[in-house]
């Protein structure tokens, strides 16, 4: 029963945090469509897991403007954690190209000692071992440039930039992107390193037009001019592989994962919601489309989406608030100055 309570605790601060970030970059979809696509995320979380280890998917899998790699190798090949997001790994084993993977610290803990058991489950005979780059970890640059230089593909998931320790501003390897409504910070060393070694970068990307259905679509190759500035097409080309993805966040946002990790890299205001009309407090309802509320190890909490801002509130506001999200609710239920409080920010409105 207690686990019980603690796995529904754990889904409603995924589903509050997820409903945020759906509220902030794509504002046109109606709060009360969050959950459905919530469910449809957690769909596709699991059939990614599950279509990773067999290369019979990729008979099931369309694939579109395959790439001639003839004259372009090594190449850097960019993806994202959308659809089913390990079928590029498939599809360069099935192919029987070199290629090591480039993943974040903590990428690294949770899943390096998996992705080499399922590449040495898939890869041919006598293949050379899968080579795993902690991204973070002192030296790696030097240790991409070797690899590149023996002629062998670099793997990148360009979204994967889940928090650095530095914020994002004082982080000298981020840069600012436009992304759906709003901007975020990503990493330029990928960019920085098809710069200096003159290698392409390759963005692909996977959705899934339908459940049984998966497409790996490439685009075209981001080959750096020679003599250009190296900042210059850092920013140009992260922005061109941050476009390439949008429209199928878009179109199919249930199928990209990270949803649950662009509060960290997103650039976001502070400013503070104050209520401009006149409140009469007679019957109210709670704000769903600007705030959140959960609960956390016994602590109740309410969640200013727009700017990811976390309060800590009494368990029995916490309450009162549930059966306002629900349904209105008598204004008389809080004390004078909690509805001032809380009309003036927004959090409650007139019905």
């Amino acid at each position: 029963m207690v686990q019980q309570i603690k796995l529904q605790q754990e889904e409603s601060i995924a589903l509050t945090f997820f409903s945020a970030a759906l509220h902030n970059f794509l504002p046109q979809l109606q709060t009360k469509h969050h959950e459905t696509i919530f469910k449809d995320w957690q769909l596709n979380v699991y059939l990614a897991r599950l279509e990773q280890s067999s290369l019979k998917t990729l008979q099931h899998t369309v694939i579109e403007n395959e790439p001639n790699l003839e004259e372009h190798q090594p190449t850097i090949f960019c993806t994202y954690h959308m659809g089913s997001y390990r079928l590029i790994n498939l599809w360069l084993i099935s192919k029987k190209i070199n290629f090591a993977l480039v993943i974040g610290a903590d990428a690294w803990k949770r899943e390096a000692k998996d992705l080499v058991n399922l590449y040495r489950t898939h890869a041919a005979q006598g293949s050379a071992e899968l080579e795993i780059i902690n991204a973070e970890e002192a030296g790696s640059t030097f240790r991409m440039m070797r690899t590149l230089k023996a002629g062998t593909s670099l793997l990148f998931y360009i979204d994967g930039n889940t928090g650095t320790g530095l914020s994002n501003e004082q982080n000298e390897n981020c840069l600012l992107v436009n992304f759906l409504h709003h901007k975020l910070w990503a990493r330029k060393g990928m960019a920085y390193l098809s710069h200096l070694t003159g290698t392409p970068i390759l963005p692909v990307l996977c959705y899934r037009a339908d459940w049984l259905k998966s497409t790996l679509k490439f685009s075209t190759f981001i080959i750096p001019p020679a003599n250009s500035n190296r900042h210059q097409f850092a920013a140009t080309a992260t922005q061109q592989i941050f476009n390439f993805v949008t429209p199928f966040i878009r179109k199919y946002p249930a199928q990209w994962e990270g949803w649950m990790h662009i509060h960290k890299t997103a650039c976001i205001s502070r400013r503070k919601r104050r209520s401009g009309h006149n409140f009469k407090g007679d019957t109210v309802s709670f704000n769903n489309t600007a705030f959140g509320i959960f609960l956390l190890e016994g602590t109740a909490y309410l969640l200013q989406k727009e700017n990811y801002t976390i309060f800590p509130i009494t368990a029995n506001l916490y309450k009162t608030l549930g059966r306002a999200a629900k349904k209105p609710v008598a204004g008389k239920l809080f004390t004078k100055a909690v509805l001032q409080e809380l009309s003036a920010a927004t959090v409650l409105q007139d019905v």
